[in-house]
């Protein structure tokens, strides 16, 4: 493992990993970024912005793991790893569940629409700012579990 590690040619396979990481981080940006531009519509939308969110954060742990080879620093190779990781699984279950509401939405039956009625309209808080978040289904019954 060692041998790895100090390679005196680990510039170059590091930089090109640091450039595939730098891509998909932007690649990743941008999908997160176009999917949360107004209109909102429902869970197709949250599940391209989460899986753009994904993307980016894999890019920037594998540019954060080609920095760490390069300049031999331990602690940003376990912060990489930590971080993209720890993203990685968690939004693997946001995407899950994302898929899960889209799969919902597509095969409803007229109860599951009302349930899960998604964000039509905005309306204006006392603030005047915009709220994207009424939710404009049923309210559940006092006491009811959820």
């Amino acid at each position: 493992m060692d041998a790895l590690i100090d390679l005196s040619w680990r510039a170059y396979p590091a930089a090109f990993a640091m450039a595939i990481g730098a891509w998909l981080a932007l690649r990743g940006i941008h999908t997160f970024v176009r999917a949360f531009q107004p209109p909102f519509d429902g869970p197709q939308r949250s599940l391209a912005g989460v899986r753009g969110f994904r993307r980016g954060i894999g890019g920037l742990a594998l540019v954060g793991l080609g920095a760490a080879w390069i300049w031999q620093i331990d602690w940003i190779l376990v912060l990489s790893l930590v971080i993209g990781g720890e993203e990685l699984l968690e939004s693997t279950f946001h995407v899950q569940a994302l898929s899960i509401a889209e799969r919902n939405e597509r095969n409803s039956t007229p109860r599951t629409a009302k349930l899960a009625a998604p964000i039509t309209s905005a309306k204006l808080n006392h603030d005047g700012l915009r709220s994207a978040l009424i939710w404009q289904g049923p309210r559940p019954r006092r006491g009811a579990r959820l």
